[in-house]
């Protein structure tokens, strides 16, 4: 039996994902629909970055990685990588899993 990929359903960027200690319900705070830079690189306030995630099973690594735009045509770089577990006691069980990306310094 091949291993389970999980998979991500949708993801969102907002200014903070919270999850309610005693539930572990998520709450997903300030949507984040556009941003505005006056020149590029831009730097822009605390975000991060939420994900429905399913077909999972156990507790796995799951790993956010920011692409940047490398030097050949259609390659890309990871910038930074965040690291969070989710726990899976299903693959039909979707999760939300929430990440702050480390900033580049």
């Amino acid at each position: 039996m091949a291993a389970l990929v999980p998979l991500c359903l949708s993801m969102i960027i907002c200014d903070q994902v919270v999850f309610d200690p005693t539930t572990r319900k998520p709450s997903i705070l300030g949507v984040v629909h556009e941003l505005h830079g006056h020149s590029f690189p831009a730097a822009s306030p605390r975000l991060d970055i939420g994900a429905e995630l399913t077909n999972g099973r156990g507790l796995l690594p799951i790993d956010f990685v920011a692409l940047a735009s490398g030097g050949l045509p259609g390659g890309f770089e990871p910038i930074a990588v965040a690291r969070v577990p989710v726990s899976f006691a299903h693959p039909l069980e979707v999760q939300i899993a929430g990440a702050q990306p480390p900033r580049r310094g």
